[in-house]
């Protein structure tokens, strides 16, 4: 990913969700007359908030492996401070419309286990039907720990072929909250499904999901590529 303005995002990969932590607005000016924008990608606003010591962290796993897909997938979470929100993602490719690819087990520390139903879903058709899916698993994230998913639903598309499954992947996405922070952050985290073509190169502006008096883009998360994964947080 590379951002070429604090407004403007332009990314390679499969599967997109974007998440923003930015600063109160600053004396800076920002000119995109002379950038041209390939490609227009829709997001949908999952969470949008402004608060004290507000940040993010992202963890994520892929399930595949040596031609094969796993059925239980773990991490480790490590935060300092207190969970204001967590959102589960995961993603996979399915043959059918009626797989139930809403349905994951969401793993918690202590050998907890909470079957999680998402209340977002998108859909693309590729091979199969590539998903998805996400849902707020806050209460279920208490700390520190190790977490995971199993019994994520995602066929092997071309069983015949070097790679049978495509797509295979979950994150969790954890927003904290240090209330003893003089620094007032705003977070706001889009998500959505875009399939992108090999070696195309698409812009997303970032100023319409920005609030009025938030605009200085501090630090960006993104997820994507094979399925989910989290990839490093960069910071600008």
């Amino acid at each position: 990913m590379k951002l070429r303005s604090q407004n403007l995002l332009r990314v390679q990969g499969l599967m997109l969700y974007l998440l923003v932590c930015y600063l109160p607005l600053s004396a800076f000016a920002s000119d995109l007359s002379s950038i041209e924008n390939k490609t227009l990608i829709s997001l949908e606003k999952i969470f949008l908030e402004s608060g004290p010591g507000l940040d993010f962290t992202l963890v994520g796993k892929s399930l595949l492996a040596d031609q094969t897909i796993q059925k239980i997938s773990k991490t480790r979470l490590k935060i300092s401070f207190p969970v204001k929100k967590a959102f589960l993602i995961w993603s996979g490719e399915v043959k059918e419309h009626n797989k139930n690819a809403r349905k994951i087990h969401f793993l918690g520390p202590k050998n907890k286990e909470h079957r999680i139903t998402a209340q977002h879903l998108w859909k693309k058709n590729s091979t199969g039907i590539l998903y998805s899916a996400l849902a707020d698993v806050t209460p279920y994230v208490t700390g520190s720990g190790l977490y995971g998913v199993k019994n994520l639903s995602s066929d092997a598309v071309n069983p015949s072929g070097k790679d049978p499954y495509s797509v295979a992947g979950w994150a969790l996405v954890v927003i904290t909250e240090n209330r003893s922070s003089e620094k007032i952050h705003s977070v706001a985290f889009l998500a959505g499904l875009q399939v992108l073509k090999p070696g195309e190169i698409y812009d997303i502006p970032l100023t319409p999901y920005l609030t009025k008096n938030f605009m200085e883009l501090d630090a960006i998360g993104l997820l994507g590529a094979t399925g989910g994964r989290a990839m490093d947080r960069g910071t600008f």
